[in-house]
């Protein structure tokens, strides 16, 4: 029965993983700064830079590397286009996650079926692989994959010992460090709670220590080189973004934290097995979630995919167990030998299948329509590199939440232009307040529906040049074939002021240049 689970996990995980990246001729989403820094490192031999210059922001290049030296050196030694690096490679690594969670899910279960019971939720659930998919999942994606890999040998370390464990144990969580540092705040949180449960005696501890002195060593080449060059202050205000307001406890209140679309079945089914682990004085996954959620909440997210899964599928066993004809007399026991031998649980996880695979496409669809640079904005940014001067700074305007906006953020990139509203890289910056910048640009993106003194006096407020403002006119709805255009109360405004003048006009991209 596992093994029909795992089949079915990997080929709809799979489908959910790929459909939009593979209809798509483009990354979704992000991934311009590190395809910039990529290029940056390739182009210094490999060697780290010690800035990169994205957006013409002049950027510590304190960023773990692990993700550019991979799509770097796949891109000089096969060919394979960068682009199209960023745009597949992401994807493809998010598949072997769910192969990675059986095996930890099998740690912390013990069954097998309840395991893969568990792995086919985790196929489905959109925070295991929403943001991994993405151009920036070159990083996402592989430090995913590592903490998974490096949480299962953290474990049998504990529980079973060896070297084998201890030295792999030590390998995946290097290389998780080396490719994302929220991931690795998270596994570090995740490896700290594995402690307190399964490593609390002499051996354990040693056992920790060495695995915590082994990281630090293979990790060193990268973080000390950053030290040398600028301190510690990157990676205190790159911290800083991680730990936001209160407005996070919010989501955890709410247990919205599986992005699903329509009815938040999984969602639902993890509260249930919360309330039941604790019922039954079962704490670890109660333990991992809390634990995982409070030491970094903006992306806590993701991390927590593996324990809202493993959550999931205990309180869907329970279920099976309670309609299962054989267990009428036990009917709140756990039975996870059994489950789905009785019709009723095999109609009821087809029923559960079918409206995660609805969910599933609505979501593909939507990153594919609204997350992902189209034919239109390639074209403007063609003719922006062609007819403008390449020190000219552009506003962008497309509505859109200022870090969901691929088009702002590769526009740099793919015209060696600078974007003054692009929030991606500000991150890094020690003379910069985030959280206002975010706002400032937020602010500047809802001008899009009033009139030119709204842009002109947030521009004036903040001290922000501009030689040119460009608009986003397309508004993709819920196919590839339902597209409204619509003309945008400031481009009126803007074709009726004496002091721009447009100079590109599509259906869908407008550039104004200000005289």
């Amino acid at each position: 029965m596992h093994l029909f689970l795992i089949f079915l996990a990997l080929v709809f995980g799979g489908f959910a993983r790929l459909y939009s990246v593979l209809q798509s001729s483009f990354p979704l989403n992000d991934g311009a700064l590190f395809y910039t820094m990529t290029r940056e490192l390739s182009a210094n031999l490999f060697v780290l830079p010690e800035f990169s210059n994205y957006n013409n922001l002049h950027i510590p290049f304190a960023y773990p590397p692990l993700g550019f030296y991979l799509s770097g050196l796949l891109n000089q030694l096969t060919g394979w286009d960068l682009l199209d690096i960023f745009r597949i490679l992401p994807a493809v690594l998010t598949i072997f996650t769910i192969l990675a969670f059986y095996l930890l899910a099998l740690d912390l279960i013990g069954n097998k079926n309840q395991a893969g019971l568990a792995t086919l939720i985790f196929a489905f659930l959109p925070t295991a692989y929403d943001w991994q998919i993405m151009g920036g999942g070159i990083t996402r994606a592989p430090a995913f994959l590592f903490s998974l890999l490096a949480l299962h040998f953290i474990y049998c370390m504990y529980t079973r010992g060896g070297i084998r464990h201890l030295i792999l144990a030590i390998l995946f969580s290097s290389l998780t460090v080396l490719c994302h540092p929220e991931i690795t705040i998270h596994t570090i949180a995740a490896a700290l709670v594995f402690f307190l449960f399964f490593g609390r005696k002499k051996t354990g501890l040693i056992q920790s220590l060495i695995t915590a002195a082994g990281v630090i060593v293979l990790s060193s080449p990268w973080w000390l080189t950053v030290l040398l060059r600028h301190g510690i202050t990157p990676f205190i205000t790159a911290g800083k973004v991680g730990f936001s307001g209160i407005e996070w406890l919010f989501r955890l209140f709410t247990f919205d934290l599986t992005s699903e679309l329509y009815v938040q079945t999984i969602a639902v089914f993890a509260l249930v097995g919360l309330v039941l682990l604790i019922f039954k004085r079962q704490y670890l996954l109660p333990t991992l979630f809390l634990v995982i959620f409070i030491i970094a909440p903006r992306s806590a997210a993701r991390s927590l995919s593996p324990v809202i899964a493993l959550m999931a599928g205990y309180s869907l066993t329970t279920i099976f167990s309670l309609i299962h004809p054989a267990n009428l007399s036990r009917p709140f026991e756990h039975h996870p030998d059994n489950i789905l031998e009785s019709k009723l649980s095999k109609l009821f996880l087809g029923i559960l299948i079918i409206q995660w695979l609805i969910s599933t496409f609505t979501l593909s669809n939507t990153l594919l329509n609204e997350r992902t640079l189209t034919t239109a904005d390639r074209a403007a940014f063609d003719w922006v590199t062609n007819h403008t001067p390449v020190n000219s700074r552009f506003l962008i305007l497309t509505g859109q939440n200022p870090l969901l906006d691929p088009v702002s953020e590769w526009f740099p990139t793919l015209t060696g232009h600078q974007s003054v509203a692009t929030l991606y890289g500000y991150e890094w910056k020690p003379d910069v307040n985030f959280k206002q910048t975010r706002q400032t640009f937020a602010n500047l993106q809802s001008c899009l529906s009033q009139e030119t003194d709204c842009v002109m006096e947030l521009l004036e407020t903040n001290n922000i040049e501009i030689d040119y403002l460009l608009i986003r006119n397309l508004d993709t709805r819920s196919n590839q074939t339902d597209e409204i255009l619509y003309q945008s109360a400031l481009q009126d405004a803007l074709q009726r002021n004496a002091q721009f003048n447009c100079v590109y006009n599509s259906p869908e991209i407008s550039i104004f240049l200000r005289k």
